[in-house]
C-alpha cells in the first residue's frame, strides 16, 4: 500500500518535510493502527501529522515507541465511537424474521444465545468488565471507570475469560 498522501502530511513545526528517519517511524506506526477494524482513517492521518510534528521537534525520547503507541490509542478511540454510535441490538431481542436475510442464520442466533448463556454465569462487576474489554476499552480506562486498581481489572478479566473458557468447554 502507497502512503504517498500520508508522507506529504508529515511537516515539521516550520512546514518542512520531515526527515526520513521520523516518516519511516510514523509510516510504520500508521500500517500497524489501520489494522485495527473500525479505525478511523482521517483521524489516523491527522494523529499521524501531529506525531510526526512533534517527533521532528524533539517531543519525542523514543520516537517509534511514541508513535505506535499515539497511533495505536486514536485507532482504539475512534473504533469505541465507531461501536458506539452503530446502533446495536442483542441478539435477545431480535426475531429471526426481522433480521437481513445474511444475518437469519439459526447458527448465528443460536451462536448469539449461547453466548449470552455463557456471560450470564458472570457477576456483574466481571460482566461489566468483559464487555468493555469486548468494546476495545483499555485496562486503565476500565479501571478508571469501575473504580477498580488496573491490576485488579487485568486480574478479574483473565479469571473471567479462564471461567467462560471452561464453561463453554463444558458444553461441548
Amino acid at each position: 500500500m502507497s502512503f504517498e498522501p500520508l508522507k506529504l502530511k508529515l511537516i515539521d513545526g516550520m512546514g518542512r518535510q520531515v526527515p526520513e528517519p521520523v516518516e519511516a517511524a510514523v509510516v510504520r506506526a500508521f500500517e500497524r493502527a489501520i489494522r485495527i477494524p473500525d479505525a478511523n482513517i482521517d483521524e489516523l492521518v491527522q494523529g499521524a501529522a501531529r506525531v510526526a510534528r512533534i517527533i521532528a521537534d524533539g517531543g519525542a525520547a523514543k520516537p517509534d515507541e511514541y508513535a505506535s503507541t499515539v497511533l495505536r490509542r486514536i485507532a482504539r478511540r475512534s473504533q469505541r465511537d465507531f461501536v458506539e454510535e452503530s446502533h446495536v441490538v442483542p441478539l435477545s431481542e431480535c426475531e429471526t424474521s426481522s433480521l437481513p436475510g445474511e444475518y437469519a442464520s439459526s447458527s448465528a442466533i443460536l451462536a448469539g444465545i449461547e453466548i449470552e448463556r455463557l456471560l450470564d454465569n458472570l457477576d456483574a462487576r466481571d460482566l461489566k468488565i468483559v464487555l468493555m474489554r469486548g468494546r476495545g476499552l483499555l485496562y486503565a480506562e476500565i479501571a478508571v471507570e469501575t473504580g477498580m486498581p488496573d491490576a485488579s481489572v487485568r486480574v478479574r478479566y483473565h479469571l473471567a475469560q479462564k471461567r467462560l473458557g471452561k464453561l463453554a468447554d463444558s458444553k461441548r
